[in-house]
């Protein structure tokens, strides 16, 4: 796995939101991250959420569940360093305590929430390794199943890259899916989604350049999510969904809107049968592409980066930074004692 080479360190992340559950373990190597293992499981931890503020006794067992089987992988490695996190479904529930403390004492897993403004920096840091020049500024989509984070960054004249702005859309694919039941018109069923979006984007919209103006901005578009990935793989007609052949890819908002209308052309089954989406993510679908169409549309964007990544990438790179800051300044404190003495 280390081509002969030992670990320095060893990280691992979980990133528990509204829809899924995502663990990852890397090592830090020859200055790579070198992944070691990684698990992803939807349960669902918000459903009915926006309905009666609290998480539900089956959804807080699903989720244990699959926090079990990360303890499990977790205690086969000596951590250096470690963070879990969660978000959008634990913000809003009134009995976030309650699943937090049933976490630590059930699974073993000390969970912390964060705010909508660090999940969305974690995001962008965990898919910098996307970023390409010359494009001067970035826009980083991240749709979840609670909420959608956009943040954007920028270089600036000296070639150093900032994050300068965020902001988070109260809408992701299991809110969305509550709100609007599947019907049997799927037509309108989809309409009525991207309608509703649409609105919520315009009165959110914190961007600089403003709804329609996105030509002429100088800019790279980076979408992390289920959604893009899913829908990358159903359009390259892979009969399962395989990660290397997705992260990182670029495709036109054309060829995503014919993946979304191939998408909108399958029934309930057709979706659940697909190798690529399966029954966890059937009924996430039309919510999922009604999000990423309202925001193509929304600021007329050409091209997007596909990434398979996020916030546990972003953690694993903040902890790995802060364990370098840490090294460089005892260096400095140690070679200051040197030069003291003599």
């Amino acid at each position: 796995m280390f081509e002969g080479r030992q670990p320095s360190k060893i990280y691992a992340a979980i990133d528990l939101g509204t829809n899924n559950c995502r663990l990852l373990i890397a090592a830090y190597v020859g200055g790579q991250l070198v992944e070691i293992d990684r698990f992803s499981r939807i349960v669902r931890l918000g459903e009915g959420i926006t309905s009666h503020n609290v998480l539900s006794r089956e959804a807080m067992s699903r989720a244990l569940d699959a926090l079990r089987v990360c303890y499990r992988k977790l205690s086969m490695y000596q951590l250096d360093g470690f963070r879990f996190v969660t978000t959008q479904a634990c913000r809003l529930a009134d009995n976030a305590d309650d699943f937090i403390e049933r976490a630590q004492r059930e699974a073993y897993i000390n969970l912390e929430i964060i705010s909508t403004e660090e999940e969305a920096k974690l995001a962008f840091m965990g898919c910098a390794s996307l970023i390409r020049r010359p494009k001067k500024d970035v826009l980083l989509i991240d749709i979840g199943g609670g909420s959608t984070e956009c943040v954007w960054g920028r270089f600036n004249e000296d070639n150093a890259f900032s994050i300068i702005g965020w902001f988070s859309l109260p809408c992701g694919v299991m809110t969305l899916s509550e709100l609007f039941n599947e019907d049997q018109d799927t037509d309108c069923h989809y309409e009525q989604m991207l309608s509703h979006v649409l609105s919520i984007l315009a009165d959110n919209d914190q961007t600089p350049w403003g709804s329609h103006a996105f030509a002429d901005v100088d800019m790279q578009v980076i979408c992390a999510s289920g959604t893009i990935t899913t829908l990358t793989a159903v359009y390259r007609n892979l009969e399962r969904y395989n990660r290397s052949e997705i992260d990182g890819l670029h495709l036109t908002t054309t060829q995503i809107n014919d993946a979304i209308n191939m998408i909108k052309l399958m029934n309930r089954q057709e979706r659940t049968d697909h190798p690529c989406i399966s029954s966890d993510r059937a009924d996430l679908m039309l919510p999922g592409c009604a999000i990423l169409q309202a925001i193509y549309q929304h600021w007329d964007i050409p091209l997007m980066t596909v990434a398979d990544r996020g916030v546990r990438e972003g953690i694993i790179y903040s902890l790995v930074n802060q364990d370098i800051a840490h090294e460089q300044a005892a260096r400095k404190k140690q070679t200051a004692r040197s030069e003291a003495v003599d």
